[in-house]
């Protein structure tokens, strides 16, 4: 997001999302749309934070999940772009034990004057594939030689100032009950998504600093990424 772009500015004090500037967006506009957000309570700190969009006044809509980068901002995906109308957005944050969801706030698009039947804009990568993408920009940045250690599905990057880890688990059986042994040494956030690659909130029981236990109310398989 290094170009200047329009940008919709909001600000979340706790559960109350507000917004601060509206840009002036039009249909169709494809990653062109950045909404920044500002987090203005320390009970966000810690959170890892998801923005929601809702296209409105569409039957079966799907909301779609977006996370938020270093600097608290995403692109409005093209799909609640596609035609004039009004669009809402929410962010809520997640730790593995704790959950803070906001309120919707509401947006106009305008009508414009690009014409239909071009190729349509690739759709925008679910929550899954989001994780993965910022772990391989995070490994892009690492050069060898400063101390990075690869051991299994544990990814260590140590330094005078910070030691960090993250590991993966799997869980090809479907259950409702996941034991989970990560070796990080600490107490980790967790994100849990299913084999569908859907976002999953669960509750999560710490062990000790090396095992912990995701339970849920139905049995399921996917991956759970410790940090």
């Amino acid at each position: 997001m290094d170009k200047k772009c329009a940008c919709i500015r909001v600000a979340a004090e706790h559960a109350k999302l507000k917004r601060i500037y509206d840009a002036f967006v039009v249909e169709k506009t494809v990653e062109e749309i950045i909404c920044c957000f500002e987090f203005r309570t320390s009970d966000w700190d810690e959170l890892q934070k998801t923005v929601v969009f809702i296209k409105e006044g569409e039957e079966n809509v799907t909301p779609i999940h977006v996370l938020l980068d270093e600097n608290h901002s995403c692109v409005v995906p093209a799909e609640v772009l596609n035609e004039s109308g009004e669009f809402s957005l929410g962010v809520f944050g997640i730790d593995g034990t704790h959950r803070l969801p906001t309120n919707l706030l509401r947006f106009k698009i305008n009508e414009g004057c690009y014409c239909t039947g071009t190729e349509p804009s690739p759709p925008t990568a679910n929550i899954y594939e989001q994780i993965i993408a910022q772990l391989g920009q995070k490994q892009d940045k690492l050069i060898a030689g400063e101390n990075i250690i690869l051991n299994n599905n544990i990814i260590s990057i140590a330094s005078e100032a910070i030691t960090d880890k993250t590991y993966v688990h799997t869980q090809k059986v479907a259950s409702d009950t996941w034991y989970i042994k990560h070796n990080l040494g600490k107490f980790p956030s967790v994100s849990v998504v299913d084999s569908a690659k859907t976002m999953i909130v669960c509750d999560i029981d710490y062990i000790n600093e090396n095992e912990l236990v995701i339970k849920s109310k139905a049995p399921f398989s996917g991956a759970c990424y410790c940090n």
